[in-house]
């Protein structure tokens, strides 16, 4: 089980984040620039870090994603900021401060959206991973209903399966290995279904 990153299964057009780090690197800037003292005077826009943050927490480098990203949290990018932070203690295993951020998130993100849906589902893995499966469970099932509402089988969705798995993780965890089986089933048929789409597209 492992958090779902909204990046998954995208295959668009973008920046590799080798190349995003580069570009920032190319300026020569410390960290004392980006954030303390000096936060004033910042040379880049808190867009511009944010895309750093996310470079280096695509890279599994999360140190330095998150010095980034706690600097971000009091600004105008806090809610991605929260979203990524989540992410980064997730990926090493600090699982209650993810789910910290997590929850932080969602306090302050009303209405449906995409990445509202993830972080239920990525608080649920959390929880479950800190042994809290009451607690995860109804976040598991908030969030695949919504990310199924959300795409249709003529578009599947590469998140929507990977928490259905992280879903039948926790039905066997609890013993209901009947019922993580056939989730497991459909997380499977979905993705077949989503790649097969992605090679007829290509």
């Amino acid at each position: 089980m492992a958090a779902v990153d909204p990046l998954s299964g995208f295959h668009g057009v973008r920046l590799s984040p080798d190349a995003v780090i580069a570009k920032y690197q190319c300026l020569d800037l410390p960290m004392s620039l980006l954030f303390g003292k000096t936060r004033k005077t910042m040379p880049l826009k808190p867009s511009d870090v944010l895309s750093l943050a996310e470079a280096y927490r695509e890279k599994k480098e999360y140190l330095l994603a998150e010095e980034l990203l706690r600097g971000l949290v009091d600004g105008r990018e806090r809610s991605s900021a929260l979203f990524s932070l989540g992410l980064c203690c997730h990926g090493r295993e600090r699982h209650g401060e993810a789910a910290r951020w997590y929850g932080e998130y969602l306090a302050q993100s009303p209405g449906d959206s995409f990445l509202k849906a993830l972080a239920q589902g990525n608080l649920a893995d959390a929880c479950c991973a800190l042994g809290l499966y009451e607690e995860a469970e109804p976040l598991f099932r908030e969030s695949l209903a919504a990310l199924k509402a959300m795409f249709s089988q003529a578009y599947p969705s590469c998140p929507y399966y990977h928490m259905l798995r992280n879903y039948a993780g926790l039905l066997e965890k609890t013993g209901r290995k009947e019922e993580a089986a056939q989730v497991q089933s459909e997380a499977d048929a979905e993705e077949e279904l989503f790649w097969n789409i992605w090679v007829r597209c290509t």
